[in-house]
């Protein structure tokens, strides 16, 4: 049987190029495949101008000489003025281990250090870290700190493969559109149709490429990674123009997206839609603008903190607040899949996907601090029973705590958060050579970068003095900063806002 054309005479063309195309052999696709997955993907460091201009290339060092590029065309080495840069954004080799921390600490100006909490005096907190040795932060320059972090249960991190995740067939959709034109006299595609459905097994919607999840065009990636009830998840996405990326939380399918019991958000043209599905009907919880959203951002670090025991989803975007959706909901049958739906036509890059079991603190500090008093230092508990008073010390597991006038011992395990009334201050902007280098895993410092040279960075800052970090800790350094908002994102002891100090959002 023949196609027979009406008034499409791009589709003959258009459909012997898919043909062709889709002539390439499983076999020879999975040796491709497999030969990409064994290379390790070079790690390109990014230069960002304040002109918008950007170079690719490798951070080389820092130093009283400025910035010292190395691009792969150019000899010898580049070197960069520090005031003509916005960003540098670099990739290296994080640890896999050791990296947890029990203690977030926030500080005046918005910058938060993770590490393990050692004790607290008049004078300053001390903190085991990974990246830096032991800190001692001085205590004026203190907001709060928030406790209970345990270590990661990671539920997932990757991608390493498609293996596991169930793949919607990119073609599904013009199959259907053809069909539709078939069965109205426009076409009679029955045998292309056929044929092409046979190769359709060669061309998934979703595909794996160099440690990322690469779409085809439109379709699902899903799969069931027993969400917990609280829990983070975070990625890159890359995509030009609008992300028109749809994602379903504790869903009870991997195959499909209607139907289905679910949470769904959609992250499209300057907003952010959250709905939740229940079987053939969905609900609105609500949306909001989102300016990050406007198109012109080609790479974002997304965050979503879900806590089903408070009924409450957080959007983060760049480790920074978008919104959050404080009811939300119950569903009446949940599952604990996650999966993407993809939208648009543009290839989509998802990358770095981690996913992790939630523990800490979910709720606002600065509405809590703010009811109470902001005169006197505020602890919450893990029961949200809140007292307010002087914390004289924290030391061998105990919180010395002054409760009008009566001196008391709280345990550190039953502690949730302490806020500092002290700190209760404007931030100051920092000074013109001062930085912010932003940590891969959560949280920020400013300081005036004094070198960057192989695997440490040396430096002062106003909260810790002296300080010496491993290079890779870190994945941007922003120049000329502005004070920090919070990032409210332990997103991970391994990978990170919020009127009081603009609402930090502890996301676990």
């Amino acid at each position: 049987m023949k196609a027979v054309i009406r008034n499409y005479r791009w589709l003959p063309g258009a459909f012997a190029a898919l043909l062709a195309a889709a002539t390439i052999s499983a076999a020879e696709k999975t040796a491709k495949t497999s030969a990409a997955a064994s290379t390790p993907k070079p790690l390109v460091d990014t230069l960002e101008f304040k002109n918008g201009d950007r170079l690719r290339g490798t951070f080389s060092s820092y130093d009283s000489g400025g910035v010292h590029w190395k691009h792969h065309a150019i000899e010898p080495l580049l070197a960069v003025k520090p005031a003509e840069i916005s960003v540098i954004r670099v990739e290296r080799s994080r640890p896999s281990k050791g990296t947890a921390y029990n203690c977030v600490a926030l500080l005046a100006g918005g910058d938060e250090l993770a590490g393990n909490l050692i004790g607290l005096d008049s004078q300053k907190l001390r903190l085991e870290t990974w990246y830096g040795g032991t800190l001692e932060i001085a205590r004026a320059g203190l907001r709060s700190l928030w406790l209970g972090f345990r270590q990661d249960e990671i539920v997932y991190q990757g991608p390493t493969s498609l293996q596991g995740w169930n793949v919607s067939k990119g073609m599904e959709g013009v199959f259907r559109h053809l069909n539709i034109m078939a069965a109205g006299g426009a076409l009679d595609m029955a045998e292309v149709l056929e044929e092409a459905k046979k190769k359709d097994a060669e061309t998934p919607s979703w595909e794996y490429k160099d440690g990322a999840f690469v779409s085809n065009g439109r379709g699902t990636l899903g799969r069931d990674l027993k969400l917990p009830e609280d829990c983070m998840i975070e990625f890159d996405l890359e995509c030009q123009g609008y992300p028109q990326l749809g994602i379903y939380l504790y869903a009870d399918a991997t195959d499909k997206t209607s139907g289905i019991n679910s949470y769904y958000l959609n992250l499209s043209a300057r907003r952010a839609y959250l709905n939740r599905m229940t079987g053939t009907s969905s609900r609105s919880v609500g949306s909001t603008e989102i300016p990050l959203l406007d198109g012109t951002q080609s790479k974002l670090r997304v965050g979503l903190r879900a806590s089903l025991e408070q009924k409450a989803l957080v959007l983060y975007l760049n480790e920074s607040l978008a919104h959050k959706w404080p009811d939300i909901g119950e569903l009446p049958k949940r599952g604990s899949a996650l999966i993407f739906n993809y939208m648009g036509a543009s290839p989509l890059k998802i990358s770095n996907l981690r996913v992790s079991k939630a523990t800490g603190p979910l709720e606002d500090l600065t509405g809590a601090a703010a009811a109470i008093s902001v005169k006197e230092d505020l602890v919450m508990l893990n029961n949200k029973d809140k007292i307010s008073g002087q914390v004289q010390a924290i030391k061998d597991g105990q919180v010395a705590f002054l409760l009008q006038s009566n001196p008391i011992t709280i345990p550190v395990e039953r502690v949730r958060w302490i806020h500092l009334a002290q700190a209760e201050k404007a931030d100051a902007k920092p000074p013109a050579s001062a930085v912010r280098l932003n940590f891969a895993l959560r949280g920020s410092v400013t300081m005036t970068m004094e070198k960057w040279e192989g695997d440490q960075v040396t430096g002062r800052s106003p909260h810790l003095g002296e300080v010496k970090f491993a290079t890779s800790a870190f994945k941007s350094i922003q120049f000329d900063p502005a004070p920090a908002r919070p990032s409210a994102t332990p997103v991970s002891s391994a990978t990170g806002s919020s009127t009081l100090f603009q609402q930090p959002v502890i996301r676990r």
